[in-house]
Protein backbone atom coordinates (compact mmCIF):
# COMPACT_ATOMS: atom_id res chain seq x y z
CA UNK A 1 0.00 0.00 0.00
CA UNK A 2 1.39 3.40 -1.14
CA UNK A 3 1.83 5.97 1.72
CA UNK A 4 -0.64 8.21 2.32
CA UNK A 5 -0.70 11.70 3.11
CA UNK A 6 -2.69 13.24 5.98
CA UNK A 7 -3.26 16.80 6.64
CA UNK A 8 -4.72 17.39 10.00
CA UNK A 9 -6.63 20.20 10.55
CA UNK A 10 -8.12 19.26 14.12
CA UNK A 11 -10.88 20.86 15.17
CA UNK A 12 -12.04 19.30 18.56
CA UNK A 13 -15.51 20.57 19.60
CA UNK A 14 -16.80 19.67 23.14
CA UNK A 15 -20.07 20.26 24.80
CA UNK A 16 -23.94 21.33 24.66
CA UNK A 17 -24.38 22.66 20.97
CA UNK A 18 -21.16 20.87 19.44
CA UNK A 19 -22.88 18.98 16.60
CA UNK A 20 -24.69 22.14 15.39
CA UNK A 21 -21.27 23.63 14.63
CA UNK A 22 -20.14 21.14 12.21
CA UNK A 23 -21.76 22.95 8.80
CA UNK A 24 -20.33 25.74 9.78
CA UNK A 25 -16.52 23.96 10.55
CA UNK A 26 -17.03 22.24 6.68
CA UNK A 27 -17.91 25.55 5.47
CA UNK A 28 -14.55 27.82 6.88
CA UNK A 29 -12.81 24.38 5.67
CA UNK A 30 -14.64 24.53 1.88
CA UNK A 31 -15.28 21.05 2.46
CA UNK A 32 -18.51 19.80 0.88
CA UNK A 33 -18.06 16.38 0.40
CA UNK A 34 -17.38 14.87 4.13
CA UNK A 35 -17.11 10.81 5.18
CA UNK A 36 -18.54 10.53 8.32
CA UNK A 37 -16.73 7.58 10.26
CA UNK A 38 -18.51 6.12 13.00
CA UNK A 39 -20.14 3.05 14.21
CA UNK A 40 -23.03 0.89 13.82
CA UNK A 41 -24.00 1.17 17.63
CA UNK A 42 -23.49 5.00 17.35
CA UNK A 43 -25.55 5.20 14.07
CA UNK A 44 -28.45 2.94 15.88
CA UNK A 45 -28.61 6.09 18.77
CA UNK A 46 -29.16 8.48 15.84
CA UNK A 47 -26.05 10.36 16.20
CA UNK A 48 -24.83 9.75 13.10
CA UNK A 49 -28.14 10.53 10.66
CA UNK A 50 -28.66 14.23 13.17
CA UNK A 51 -25.11 15.03 11.79
CA UNK A 52 -25.77 13.31 8.35
CA UNK A 53 -29.21 15.77 8.46
CA UNK A 54 -27.35 19.06 9.73
CA UNK A 55 -24.76 18.63 7.23
CA UNK A 56 -27.08 17.66 4.25
CA UNK A 57 -29.59 20.90 5.66
CA UNK A 58 -25.67 23.17 4.89
CA UNK A 59 -25.72 21.50 1.52
CA UNK A 60 -23.36 19.09 1.74
CA UNK A 61 -23.00 15.55 0.36
CA UNK A 62 -22.03 12.97 3.53
CA UNK A 63 -21.03 9.75 3.00
CA UNK A 64 -20.72 7.31 5.68
CA UNK A 65 -18.23 4.38 6.87
CA UNK A 66 -19.70 2.73 9.87
CA UNK A 67 -17.80 -0.06 10.08
CA UNK A 68 -15.07 1.15 12.76
CA UNK A 69 -14.44 -0.72 16.13
CA UNK A 70 -13.35 0.02 19.55
CA UNK A 71 -9.42 0.12 19.21
CA UNK A 72 -9.33 -0.12 15.48
CA UNK A 73 -7.39 -3.04 13.98
CA UNK A 74 -5.38 -2.06 10.88
CA UNK A 75 -8.07 -4.21 8.97
CA UNK A 76 -10.44 -1.54 10.21
CA UNK A 77 -8.43 1.71 9.04
CA UNK A 78 -7.60 0.28 5.64
CA UNK A 79 -11.14 -0.63 4.80
CA UNK A 80 -12.12 3.43 5.65
CA UNK A 81 -9.34 4.35 4.01
CA UNK A 82 -10.52 2.31 1.49
CA UNK A 83 -13.74 3.73 0.90
CA UNK A 84 -12.03 7.17 1.30
CA UNK A 85 -9.82 6.99 -1.53
CA UNK A 86 -12.37 5.33 -3.63
CA UNK A 87 -14.52 8.75 -3.94
CA UNK A 88 -14.58 12.10 -4.02
CA UNK A 89 -14.92 13.07 -0.11
CA UNK A 90 -12.33 15.71 0.68
CA UNK A 91 -12.78 15.37 4.48
CA UNK A 92 -13.01 13.18 7.22
CA UNK A 93 -15.43 13.51 10.38
CA UNK A 94 -14.67 11.16 13.14
CA UNK A 95 -16.80 10.00 16.18
CA UNK A 96 -19.68 11.45 15.81
CA UNK A 97 -21.44 11.06 19.39
CA UNK A 98 -23.48 12.52 22.04
CA UNK A 99 -22.44 12.49 25.71
CA UNK A 100 -25.07 13.08 28.45
CA UNK A 101 -24.00 14.99 31.43
CA UNK A 102 -24.76 13.21 34.89
CA UNK A 103 -27.46 14.28 36.71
Amino acid sequence: MAAARIDLTPDLRIGAGALADLPDVLARLGARRPLIISDKILAQLGYVEQAAALLRQAGNEPGLFLDTVPEPTVDCVEAGLAVFRESDFVLLVAEVRSIQPRP
